[in-house]
């Protein structure tokens, strides 16, 4: 049986530090623009992203329907040079 590990002690502080883990008080403002001028990235990221997507389908949507009638043609020239060769 593994002997059981003490806790580590915690660093020693001064004493108008808050406790490990805790935000310090001063800091509040600045973490807080630095978390909405993140979360407003993000955002923005998102619906350049979004967008982006929107114009390749729409884009690859009008190269198909610019090529559908050149194909179709092609089938119906083969077909019909298919039907005559009978």
């Amino acid at each position: 049986m593994k002997p059981e590990r003490e806790p580590e002690p915690e660093p020693a502080r001064q004493p108008d530090q808050p406790p490990a883990g805790e935000p310090e008080r001063g800091a509040e403002p600045a973490a807080g623009a630095a978390g909405e001028a993140a979360q407003a990235r993000q955002a923005l990221e998102r619906e350049r992203d979004e967008l982006r997507d929107l114009y390749q389908r729409a884009l690859a949507e009008s190269e198909n329907m610019r090529k559908r009638p050149q194909r179709e043609m092609n089938d119906a020239r083969q077909f019909g040079v298919a039907d005559f060769a009978r």
